[in-house]
């Protein structure tokens, strides 16, 4: 099942890889494998379903990046400063009214994360809505609107990176996951990515949310 289409008509999907991997030795994290396919992969396929269509945020190997099938872009304000450059680069190339931002090494997003999302900022009106997993703010998996972007290349050229300071200070709402917290797990050393072997072959499969549109 799938959400409706005029929602994901109006969001474009954005996958963060632009980091330099440091807790991997500098591994490129998005290209690391989880059961034979990249992380960024597993991403991919989760928000395929929910969105438009998808760009992918990184700073090296795109090459490898652009055979996965998605449109590869790095970042405008100069490489490895931090998400919030990765985002403002993406959201340059997109047309939609919004878009859904997450990081490549979380491969078991909710099917429902978009709607969810799109839900809460409508209803709240606002300009960002970002997920809490029931234990912590999950502020790299929001949806945003697109006309945020004069904002964050005014954060940007003045040297203001930390994510969540910014997107706390727009207009935000903070989305209640609690009952799929595990959808949120990240894979951020070699140890984690060993666990997800085994949440992969047990984690059922998510039925999406149903809400009234």
């Amino acid at each position: 099942m799938t959400q409706p289409m005029a929602i994901q008509e109006q969001i474009s999907g954005i996958i963060l890889a632009g980091g330099q991997g440091e807790r991997f030795g500098g591994a490129d994290k998005g290209l690391l494998l989880l059961n034979k396919k990249p992380l960024a992969a597993h991403v991919a396929t989760r928000l395929t379903p929910q969105v438009s269509h998808l760009i992918i945020s990184a700073n090296r190997n795109h090459d490898q990046y652009s055979a996965l099938g998605y449109n590869v872009i790095a970042d405008e304000h100069g490489p490895y400063l931090g998400p919030l450059a990765g985002i403002a680069a993406a959201l340059t190339t997109i047309n939609t009214e919004l878009a859904l931002v997450v990081p490549c090494d979380t491969p078991f997003l909710p099917h429902d994360l978009c709607q969810r999302l799109y839900t809460a900022l409508k209803k709240n009106q606002t300009d960002i809505a970002i997920a809490h997993d029931g234990q912590q703010l999950q502020h790299m998996c929001v949806l945003m609107q697109r006309t945020l972007l004069n904002s964050l290349n005014q954060e940007l050229s003045i040297g203001h990176l930390k994510v969540h300071t910014w997107m706390v200070q727009q207009r935000h709402c903070i989305v209640d996951f609690s009952d799929q917290g595990d959808g949120f797990i990240n894979i951020n050393n070699s140890q984690e990515l060993t666990n997800a072997e085994s949440v992969s072959k047990n984690l059922t499969k998510r039925i999406p949310y149903s809400a009234d549109l």
